[in-house]
């Protein structure tokens, strides 16, 4: 039956097959693709079915899926029906909206991986669409499994697993509420016991939400030092003692040519369907049949060279990662989201242009339709929040900042937001030492000194 959320403006919901979610220009709906994995023809149907009944548009989303806009009630109901026949959907939609899982896309193919969690994915997403009492999980919620590639080392999740080398095999690290580096260990376990785990922690933070008047959407918001101790307690019997080997492991890079993939990215993560029908082309004929979505927004072609390239940028993707592009996270703004107020892609493409010192594919830069930041929740080095025609800056926080002091600027006109970057751009570049990114010389720098020279008279 669909579902819709009854209100475009609500944040903190995820819409998906069957549950769609109202939007500037229609319904919005989301196609869960687990562990990314994404046939050419399948590729090919789901552009086809978006220029048939919504907007001729895929998009990436942070989570890996493929967004579609522009439906109309009867339409979505069309499109997820065609979903369900093609095996990308659960039929019932509490079902489809509770598979919460992400899982690394390239674990199979990269040599520098520890282990290929897809089956424990499998096996856990299979788990939760068929369990309903766990459909009462909060749409936001979030779990992550990751195979030690590096792919999804950032992503902050409510409940993560993480492989690891021991001296004796490989293991999983299980922790609750952020990335691989913030998230807070609860202990390790052995690979076949991460979904019993999994799913005793997700009931246990069902069991304690119930309880509040309050109720959280994310682990986070009721983590304190009693519930950790109630989330260890549940899945003691499944923890083992093991020593853990080289468990720092950096964010692996995706695009161009890798040891084990090609890996491209569509701007902003959107592709027309005509765009995705070319790609689709492209792969084929080259013999190679499958495609990776990851939640980086990012595309891989499993055993792919360098002969793709040449075609892939004819088609518009992004293929090194030097590229300015890749600064650039935006939502889609006005008029396609009613909360925004700002054509956000296009300008950020133009300053991208202007200032090309200061989107150099590194620094990450987050442009904003409105406060609400749906593009990127978490803190960006630079935010530029767009309202009514004017734009507030603000650097080392997100969208609504937890700290206001880091509104460095506000009110400006477009006019005033270029001279605002360009001067940046220059502040950074004298101030940036020796083999610094960008982004780890702005993290350094004092707020009060940047409003300062952000704000001199012109």
């Amino acid at each position: 039956m669909l579902q819709i959320t009854p209100s475009p403006f609500r944040r903190g919901h995820c819409p998906s097959a069957g549950t769609p979610m109202e939007s500037g220009d229609g319904l919005l709906s989301r196609v869960n693709l687990l562990g990314g994995r994404l046939g050419v023809g399948q590729l090919i149907n789901l552009a086809d079915w978006a220029e048939e009944l919504g907007a001729p548009t895929l998009e990436i989303t942070s989570r890996g899926k493929l967004q579609v806009r522009g439906f109309s009630a009867q339409s979505e109901l069309l499109f997820t029906r065609k979903l369900v026949a093609a095996g990308l959907a659960r039929e019932t939609a509490a079902a489809e909206a509770a598979r919460h899982v992400i899982c690394s896309v390239a674990t199979d193919i990269d040599p520098k991986a520890l282990h290929d969690p897809y089956a424990i994915a499998q096996q856990l997403d299979n788990h939760l669409s068929t369990t309903p009492a766990l459909w009462q999980l909060p749409s936001k919620f979030l779990i992550c499994i990751d195979g030690g590639g590096g792919d999804l080392a950032d992503k902050n999740a409510d409940i993560r697993v993480d492989a690891i080398s021991s001296a004796k095999s490989i293991a999983y690290r299980i922790a609750l509420a952020g990335s691989r580096q913030s998230s807070v260990l609860l202990g390790y376990c052995q690979a076949q016991h991460c979904v019993d785990a999994i799913v005793i922690l997700a009931k246990e933070f069902l069991s304690i939400n119930e309880q509040r008047k309050d109720k959280a959407t994310r682990i986070k918001q009721l983590l304190n030092d009693d519930t950790f101790a109630l989330f260890k307690t549940s899945v003691s019997d499944l923890l083992i003692n093991v020593k853990p080997i080289n468990t720092e492991r950096s964010s692996a890079k995706l695009l161009g040519q890798q040891a084990g993939w090609f890996g491209f990215a569509p701007p902003f993560g959107v592709m027309s369907s005509d765009t995705a029908r070319g790609l689709a082309r492209v792969a084929a004929a080259h013999g190679h049949h499958e495609f990776r979505v990851s939640p980086e927004k990012a595309i891989l072609i499993p055993c792919g060279g360098n002969d793709l390239t040449a075609h892939l940028k004819k088609l518009g993707m992004i293929t090194t990662n030097s590229d300015p592009r890749l600064s650039l996270v935006a939502c889609p703004g006005a008029p396609a989201c009613l909360s925004g107020s700002t054509a956000t892609r296009s300008l950020a493409l133009t300053l991208a242009e202007q200032i090309p010192d200061l989107f150099d594919g590194e620094l990450r830069t987050h442009f904003s339709g409105c406060p609400k930041g749906c593009a990127n929740p978490q803190a960006s080095p630079i935010t530029i929040v767009a309202q009514q025609g004017k734009f507030d800056v603000i650097v080392k926080d997100r969208a609504t900042p937890l700290n206001e002091n880091r509104r460095v600027a506000q009110n400006l006109s477009t006019e005033e937001l270029v001279m605002h970057l360009s001067t940046l751009s220059n502040t950074l570049e004298q101030a940036r030492r020796d083999d610094e990114s960008l982004s780890d010389c702005i993290a350094r720098l004092d707020i009060e000194q940047l409003k300062i020279d952000l704000n001199t008279e012109y």
